[in-house]
């Protein structure tokens, strides 16, 4: 199932996931952002939602 997502998600590594955060996921959620199937319980994934967000409300003038 996980190699399905990497076809919708590329760029995650997660054809190749362990069930377990790897380097090479966690700089791509920061880098990418999360996508719609991360947990958001999962505090790195709770903190790239809470960057986006504060990116998103940040006036286009800053």
């Amino acid at each position: 199932e996980m190699s399905a997502f990497e076809l919708i998600y590329p760029g995650y590594g997660m054809g190749g996931h362990k069930g377990y955060p790897t380097p090479v996921h966690l700089e791509a959620l920061t880098r990418l952002g999360p996508t719609p199937i991360h947990r958001r319980s999962f505090a790195p994934v709770r903190a790239a939602w809470q960057a986006r967000e504060s990116i998103d409300q940040t006036p286009a003038w800053v």
